[in-house]
């Protein structure tokens, strides 16, 4: 080194120590941040002049235990607390920007000096210096500093976040009430992880570069960097062990967390971190949300997953829209969820992820097949809770809403319903009205496929009055459904009884096109949106359900479960 940038260091070294000791209060902790930063880059790179850097930690280790002793004594002295504050902010960042242990490996002439701030890892020193301290003090800004402090240190050095006394801390802040703190932690593992993605991309460039450069065999690569390979894993390991955490942040009310989570969560998927049927569910239900830069964003993130893992992620439908309902419930308070939104036309609340699934017949009309079980009611039983009510009404807005390809999946989602209806529809009217249901069976037949079923005595049995009326709101929403989609897309009931589940046909495969703008209301069914709560209501929904099953077209006997593929 020249004379002239030996004298530069040095003048440079002098400055921005004097600046760390003496720090501005205007300058807060950004300025903090960059003059420790570029110190112990002059000291790493120029001036080499480590003793420095050990007298300042040792200096700061002792006036932070002997201010936090105080504190603990004056819990409210608010120059104590800015004290501790700056403190830690110094410790931690004189940790992260120079490895004394590594500098005790390389420099045998400062053991002596480095052993007298502790004989074992200084970086564990520090490290477990914070951890203390953070259980120690119960203030909520110090325990905020304290753990962006551990951000600067987990940042330097990876391992230390799968360090027993770290889960445990994480999981008492994931597990308590506090928004302000699960939001530090959460930006915590956010920077982390991209902090982490960028070194590594670094070190791949870097690596690709050298790859032509050098010659023979790295016995490192070969043999194997137990260091780097405990390093790497890091980000794995976090993001599977705090995952539900993060899911269940995504979904939460609270703008500054959801952000996190879902930063997070891109990075998860992006690198593959986590299975992608995990992450599935909270994607396509942040979808659903009227913010449009948050479900943009979720329908990004559901892009990746379907352009890398669409044989994976096109299953468990059913699971996925139970997710976003609930998640709708959420948001909506004591609203009542509305599976639609009409602004100058109406949109169904999943059409993101619909509008991914209807790419190929395969998955779209599985999607149909798997969505509409839900509407399945036990026959031998006929009851429904409330919540069963709210979540079918949910789906069926949606599949009134929904933008079709094809003819065939608004003929599958009908075909489900009139599956449903010939069985529990037929039984529910028994129980109702069985002189209606007789005189209706009994009467002419309209259509030369239908055939009438055999009505079963149902004397012996009973059912429950309000358990009952909610599974007949179920079956009067899928009449209701039923009879939009034909009205709306112009079927007959002739073309929807001969239409053959799995089989191409001309029909099936026309465009689906609305003849009808309109949503599907429940003006006919005023308790599809309220809670059946008295007998009144009961007689009251009864009535209701005879008479729009007696408005309706015959219904067909049920068509055995053909997969909706192609034969």
């Amino acid at each position: 080194m020249t004379k002239t940038a030996a004298k530069f260091g040095q003048e440079l070294q002098s400055n921005l120590q004097v600046m760390i000791v003496k720090p501005s209060p205007t300058g807060g902790l950004q300025t903090m941040q960059e003059a420790i930063a570029c110190f112990c880059v002059v000291v790493n790179k120029l001036t080499h002049e480590f003793g420095r850097v050990i007298g300042l930690l040792k200096s700061c280790l002792a006036r932070l235990n002997d201010a936090a002793k105080k504190y603990q004594l004056e819990p409210t002295n608010a120059t104590l607390n800015r004290q501790i504050q700056l403190l830690v902010c110094m410790v931690a960042l004189i940790g992260e920007h120079c490895n004394l242990d590594k500098v005790r490996e390389d420099r045998p002439d400062l053991i002596s000096e480095i052993n007298a701030v502790t004989k074992s890892s200084v970086n564990e020193h520090i490290y477990g210096n914070l951890v203390k301290l953070y259980s120690r003090l119960g203030d909520l800004s110090l325990r905020n500093r304290i753990l962006q402090c551990l951000g600067f240190m987990f940042r330097a050095y990876p391992t230390l976040m799968t360090h027993p006394t770290s889960a445990d801390m994480m999981d008492q802040i994931f597990a308590s009430n506090d928004y302000d703190i699960k939001g530090k932690l959460l930006k915590i593992l956010q920077d982390f992880l991209s902090f982490e993605s960028a070194k590594h991309s670094a070190q791949e460039k870097a690596a690709l570069a050298d790859k032509g450069a050098a010659k023979g065999v790295d016995m490192e690569a070969f043999v194997g960097n137990t260091h780097g390979f405990a390093e790497s894993g890091v980000s794995s390991a976090i993001v599977q062990r705090y995952l539900p955490q993060i899911l269940d942040a995504a979904l939460v009310d609270n703008q500054q967390i959801q952000n996190s989570a879902v930063d997070i969560l891109g990075f998860t998927i992006k690198q593959g971190l986590a299975h992608p049927l995990q992450c599935l569910p909270v994607i396509v239900a942040l979808e659903t949300v009227d913010n449009q830069q948050l479900s943009g964003r979720a329908s990004a993130l559901h892009t990746i997953l379907h352009s890398k893992h669409a044989s994976l992620i096109h299953s468990r439908y059913l699971e996925c829209a139970q997710v976003a309902f609930r998640y709708q419930e959420k948001i909506r308070g004591d609203e009542p969820v509305c599976g639609y939104r009409c602004t100058t036309i109406c949109t169904a609340v999943l059409h993101r992820w619909y509008s991914l699934v209807k790419e190929k017949r395969q998955t779209r009309m599985d999607f149909i097949r798997t969505i509409t079980k839900c509407f399945d009611v036990d026959s031998t039983k006929l009851s429904a809770r409330q919540e069963d009510v709210d979540f079918v009404r949910f789906i069926i807005e949606n599949l009134s809403a929904l933008e079709y390809k094809t003819q065939e999946e608004v003929l599958g989602v009908i075909r489900s319903a009139i599956n449903v209806l010939s069985v529990a529809g037929m039984q529910m009217m028994e129980v109702l009205s069985p002189s209606d249901l007789m005189r209706q069976l009994g009467g002419p037949v309209e259509e030369q496929a239908v055939s009438t079923l055999e009505v079963m005595p149902t004397t012996t049995r009973t059912f429950e009055p309000f358990s009952m009326a909610r599974a007949s709101v179920i079956l009067a929403m899928i009449l209701l459904l039923k009879s939009y989609l034909k009205s709306t897309y112009g079927l007959s009931e002739e073309k929807c009884i001969k239409w053959v589940p799995g089989k191409k046909s001309a029909i099936g495969d026309k465009p689906a096109i609305r003849k009808i703008d309109r949503p599907l209301q429940w003006e006919k069914l005023p308790l599809a949106t309220r809670e059946i709560l008295t007998p009144e209501d009961i007689k009251t929904q009864q009535d209701t359900f005879v008479q729009l099953w007696e408005a309706d077209p015959v219904i067909a006997e049920p068509e055995e479960d053909i997969p909706m593929a192609d034969v």
